[in-house]
């Protein structure tokens, strides 16, 4: 989750389920740039997506977010107690 981008288009799927027109108004960033970084993040699994009629439906994956949520914990902590030592 290095890509600065990914994190904020999870940070606003978290708020609420919303199509890509929403995340790209909501962050300012390009229509095709929000359609890649979604599919990346589709593709591991930290999004779900749903057909509401014509339009694509994202929202965070609850199950993932979990892990997610560790896996940047500790990488605070590793970070953290790294610094310095070079």
């Amino acid at each position: 989750m290095a890509e600065p981008r990914r994190r904020a288009i999870l940070s606003c799927l978290a708020r609420s389920e919303r199509p890509v027109g929403e995340i790209v108004e909501s962050l300012g960033l390009e229509q095709p740039s929000v359609s890649k970084h979604l599919r990346v993040l589709l593709e591991v699994g930290l999004v779900h997506v749903r057909r509401d009629g014509r339009r694509m439906l994202y929202r965070t994956n609850a199950e993932a977010d979990h892990l997610l949520l560790m896996f940047l914990t500790v990488g605070q902590l590793f970070i953290g107690t790294n610094i310095g030592r070079e």
